[in-house]
């Protein structure tokens, strides 16, 4: 088990009336443990939709997300919340965070247990 993060033929569309929007067309991507990658492209290019599709966040219109060796896109939003508690951190460009004090930076050990 050496893939951390595995993308196969991941689309991702958007419906907004009606349109199609295509974010994401057959996106491939295999990391493997202990490896650092980045993702740099054109301002509305899919980076953000492409992290959020990997942290679980969102779901794929077709394709499949492996983390780990587990299919985390056929999964419920249960199963793949407890994998990101674990597993996964993401920090936002727009920093999405609990406007209380620093409440944000421990509420993943209060959901740990």
């Amino acid at each position: 088990m050496d893939s951390l993060l595995k993308l196969k033929n991941v689309n991702l569309k958007y419906q907004t009336g009606n349109d199609t929007i295509k974010v994401l067309k057959n996106v491939n991507l295999e990391t493997k443990k202990n490896e650092s990658i980045s993702i740099v492209g054109e301002s509305g290019s899919g980076k953000t939709s492409l992290i959020m599709l990997a942290g679980g966040l969102e779901k794929a219109t077709s394709g499949k997300i492996f983390f780990e060796d587990q299919e985390i896109s056929k999964m419920s939003e249960d199963e793949v919340s407890k994998i990101r508690r674990k597993n996964i951190g993401i920090v936002f460009q727009s920093f999405y965070l609990i406007p209380v004090s620093y409440t944000h930076l421990t509420l993943p050990t209060i959901y740990s247990v």
